[in-house]
């Protein structure tokens, strides 16, 4: 699904994609974005919970919706989706950690990442996706990183996808 509705997301989305490593960027290239919109209200979700797992509200907040979340669309419209409602989500670092979401359910979420983060604490998929945006990002400086670099497993994983 694609609806990009503004440009400084179309913006935010393409610099994402310009720091990916590698044939990362060609291994998420089918993922669809929505952006600017509800995407309970879009038909996007289904009957699916209107909070994540920490109580935001998924129509103000971003994340990833899966191909299995899509059932209540027909076949040929279900599409990993990045949902981007808020512009304060319109930035590339949000847009990296989303589309860690989607390379997770592309190696089939059986990996696990270690926690880097107290956010990547919550779940498995924010360990994995925190731990993603921070190998792309490489920034020593931010919070998780010396956990992310000590996590060899999930590193080694990266570099092969990469390749």
């Amino acid at each position: 699904m694609q609806r990009v509705r503004n440009q400084r997301a179309a913006e935010a989305i393409g610099r994402a994609y310009s720091y990916l490593p590698g044939r990362l960027a060609e291994r998420l290239g089918g993922v669809g974005f929505v952006t600017g919109v509800d995407p309970i209200f879009s038909g996007l979700h289904g009957a699916a919970p209107a909070v994540t797992h920490d109580g935001r509200d998924y129509r103000r907040t971003g994340h990833c919706t899966y191909v299995h979340n899509q059932l209540h669309l027909s076949a040929a419209r279900r599409q990993t989706t990045v949902v981007l409602p808020e512009p304060d989500g319109w930035h590339p670092f949000v847009v990296v950690h989303e589309l860690g979401h989607a390379l997770h359910e592309i190696v089939g979420f059986g990996h696990r990442a270690a926690p880097t983060t107290a956010y990547s604490r919550t779940t498995p998929w924010e360990a994995f996706a925190e731990a993603f945006t921070l190998w792309v990002w490489r920034r020593p400086h931010l919070d998780g990183y010396d956990a992310m670099w000590r996590d060899l497993r999930t590193r080694a994983l990266f570099r092969e996808l990469a390749a």
